[in-house]
């Protein structure tokens, strides 16, 4: 069976949320619309989760035969859709009612190789909303995410073109999202809507793989330092150093005057006040 679009939702042995993220899809209202949810654990998901949905044939649950993680889950559930097009959910996250119909309006004039919208953080299960600060809209080009990418994992694109770019790149420790990006940017411009209608869970005490955000920043740095060149290699070397809290002034010297930029400086001062407030001022 075909369908018009198809949902692709890794998961690890975090069943708490799994739900809120499923029925957030099924409430987008779309009748032509498959759920893939892709186990990634050792174990399996819970029956009395995966009965919940036995009278709907539109959800699938698949295993994998191994932990791939994110990048390799993502992949098989593309491998097994059935979808024109397809588009991506994290297992903590939810998409607010709407934005589905609202991407697919885009990427159907074909003008556009992906389709995005904003998002923002929320805390408890909606007890705490945050704003994602600085997000763009309107036409995306390749230029807009190199130093910061504005696109999130639930970008929508035809099931043919996520193929002919090659999909995520399981190689990579995180931000295998960003490197994808980049790699569409490069087959054509996007379209990011102005609707916060991605709600990202940043809860504590849920684990999130981003904590590993700055082994991803290396792994891009390494990977485009040649086609981005010396300035926007040592910005990503600055990002990757202040995350994990090692970027020192003499660091930050070194890649100001290697790059030729004031960016490496600006990251540091930033990191520096951050520093400050957290530990100093009251």
């Amino acid at each position: 069976m075909e369908f018009q679009l198809s949902i692709v939702i890794p998961t690890c042995n975090r069943h708490d949320t799994l739900v809120r993220a499923i029925n957030s899809v099924i409430y987008q209202g779309i009748d032509d619309i498959e759920i893939i949810v892709v186990n990634d654990g050792f174990g399996n998901i819970p029956s009395a989760l995966t009965d919940i949905y036995c009278n709907m044939p539109y959800v699938t649950f698949l295993h994998n035969d191994a932990c791939k993680g994110a990048a390799g889950a993502r992949n098989f559930g593309v491998k097994n859709s059935s979808g024109y097009y397809i588009s991506f959910l994290d297992d903590d996250d939810i998409y607010l009612p709407g934005r589905l119909l609202k991407m697919l309006d885009v990427v159907r004039k074909g003008h556009y190789i992906f389709a995005s919208s904003g998002r923002f953080y929320e805390v408890g299960d909606f007890t705490e909303i945050q704003n994602v600060p600085y997000q763009f809209t309107g036409e995306v080009k390749l230029e807009d995410i190199k130093f910061a990418n504005d696109i999130d994992i639930g970008f929508m694109v035809s099931k043919s073109d996520f193929l002919h770019i090659g999909g995520f790149d399981p190689s990579f420790t995180n931000l295998e999202d960003w490197d994808f990006v980049i790699r569409m940017l490069k087959e054509g411009n996007g379209y990011k809507l102005g609707r916060l209608d991605y709600a990202v869970n940043i809860d504590p005490n849920r684990e999130r793989v981003s904590y590993n955000d700055s082994i991803g920043y290396r792994e891009l740095a390494e990977k485009y330092q040649h086609e981005f060149g010396k300035e926007w290699y040592s910005v990503m070397l600055a990002m990757a150093d202040r995350l994990e809290e090692k970027l020192t002034l003499v660091k930050t010297i070194r890649y100001t005057f290697s790059s030729g930029v004031k960016l490496p400086f600006i990251i540091y001062l930033k990191y520096k006040f951050k520093f400050l407030k957290k530990y100093f001022i009251k």
